[in-house]
């Protein structure tokens, strides 16, 4: 079985190696991705309760009347 050993071509070494890298990598690069879904899928109601927008009513009635009360210039086409 030794014997065998000594013969294994030096590729097969690098690409071992390359393989044991690759996959040293995709495990680490997955377990940041699913990390970071869990930790999107957490919500912290203290901080949705802290940070409720508040709407002012007349700045936005005021918007709603500009654009609907808005005069039409129609086109001129000849």
């Amino acid at each position: 079985m030794i014997s065998d050993l000594k013969n294994i071509d030096r590729f097969y070494y690098v690409f071992g190696g390359l393989l044991l890298i690759t996959s040293i990598f995709a495990i680490f690069t997955l377990r940041t991705i699913f990390s970071a879904f869990t930790q999107a899928g957490q919500i912290d109601r203290e901080l949705l309760e802290a940070s409720t927008p508040r709407i002012d009513l007349d700045t936005l009635d005021s918007a709603y009347q500009m654009v609907t009360n808005k005069k039409v210039v129609p086109l001129d086409v000849k």
